[in-house]
């Protein structure tokens, strides 16, 4: 097992959820060669924090909530060995 931590955010998590059970880690760039190495052992899809979008929120602006949100959790998350 790796124990490693691949942090993302997406703005439909139901379709990046879907995406991971499709495919599984292998469709990220910078898991990849552990997906295969592992044969998709040991990988799992978690929602760490949701966070929903006012009806007057841009995308735009939604979207840079997410990637502080994302930078939030990596700040946390400093004693994982992260991709």
């Amino acid at each position: 097992m790796l124990d490693r931590w691949y942090i993302d955010h997406a703005v439909d998590i139901r379709a990046a959820q879907n995406r991971f059970s499709m495919f599984g880690g292998g469709t990220y760039a910078k898991t990849k060669n552990d997906f295969a190495q592992q044969q998709g052992q040991g990988f799992a899809f978690e929602i760490l924090e949701e966070l929903a979008k006012p009806d007057n929120q841009s995308d735009s602006s939604f979207r840079n909530d997410l990637a502080t949100l994302k930078d939030m959790w990596l700040e946390k998350l400093t004693q994982q060995k992260l991709y």
